[in-house]
Parts: C-alpha cells; sequence; structure tokens
C-alpha cells in the first residue's frame, strides 16, 4: 500500500526540524532586560529532550520503511503505528464542529486500518496475544528502543548509555 509512503517526508522533516532546534537551543541566549544583561546561557535540558525525539523519530522511520524486507511485515508494522496514532487521538473529545467531522472520519478509518491488519499475512503467523496488543496500537511489540537502535547500527552498550541519560533530562524527577 502506497499511502504510507506519504509518511516518509515527515519523518525526514520532523528528524531535520527537531536536529536544527537542538542546534539552536545548544547555541544559547542572552537575556537583556532594560539596561541589564544578563550572563550567557544554554538550556542543555531542553537540548537533551529535543535531542531524544529526534533520536526516537530516527529509529521509528527506520523500523517502519527501512528495517523490514518483507512487504507484509512492512505493511504489518506501518499499520500497528498509524492505529496507534488514531488511538492516540480518539481520547481527545473535539470541541468544534470541523474537529467532531475529523474525529467520526478518524473513527471510520480506524475500523478499516484494524480489518486490514486482521487479514495481514505477517499479522496471521504472530500469536493470539500479540495480534491483540497490535489491534490495539503497540507498534513495538516485539522489540523496545534498544533493539530499534541494535537494528538501526547502533552499538547496543552505548545506545543504552546514551539514551538513559537522554531520558534523565526528559522526565521530571
Amino acid at each position: 500500500k502506497g499511502e504510507s509512503f506519504v509518511y516518509i517526508e515527515g519523518f525526514g522533516k520532523k528528524i531535520i526540524r527537531h536536529i536544527l532546534t537542538a542546534k539552536f537551543i545548544s547555541d544559547g541566549y542572552q537575556l537583556s532586560i532594560g539596561n541589564n544583561m544578563y550572563e550567557p546561557m544554554t538550556d542543555f535540558s531542553s537540548t537533551m529532550v529535543i535531542t531524544r525525539a529526534a533520536l526516537e523519530t530516527y529509529l521509528t522511520f527506520h523500523f517502519l520503511f527501512v528495517d523490514p524486507i518483507d512487504d507484509d511485515k512492512k505493511r504489518f508494522r506501518f499499520l500497528c503505528w498509524h492505529i496507534s496514532g488514531f488511538l492516540d487521538r480518539a481520547e481527545h473529545e473535539p470541541e468544534f464542529d470541523v474537529q467532531k467531522e475529523l474525529k467520526k472520519n478518524e473513527t471510520a478509518l480506524l475500523v478499516a486500518y484494524q480489518e486490514e491488519l486482521k487479514t495481514n499475512p505477517y499479522f496471521l503467523t504472530i500469536t493470539p496475544e500479540a495480534q491483540k496488543r497490535a489491534l490495539k496500537g503497540e507498534w513495538k511489540i516485539f522489540d523496545g528502543w534498544s533493539k530499534l537502535a541494535v537494528n538501526a547500527g547502533f552499538q547496543e552498550a552505548f545506545f543504552r548509555q546514551q539514551y538513559r541519560f537522554l531520558c534523565s533530562y526528559s522526565h521530571s524527577g
């Protein structure tokens, strides 16, 4: 199914924007209020949060469009990921008519994608439990971030160390 390829450009833009934003933030700023010039500052924490987002976007892109050679597995992964997005948005209550119409349309699309997923040849080879998880939009059913990173060419120990470091800036603890 070719419509999944329209997302490739979006992933590329998102990765580039995150990287450029991280670079911009890491360059720092100097606050000026009235005649007072304050010490130059760099928001290191925000740089790390954006860097993590860029990394996760790259790994997701690789997982969906590069890693799977088999077309059925590629479509399976895309459908799981796509369904996840619909389910995330389904929790939000629309306020305006245009949003209500969009939610109605997305509900119909969600059902159609779930029905397609049920007939996917790769889907039919996985366990019933994994099938349930897939239909619920769990797109990393068999793989966590570390596995995705290794499949994308990262050395596991290096990735785990760096990812743990980046996550420490993304959580308020």
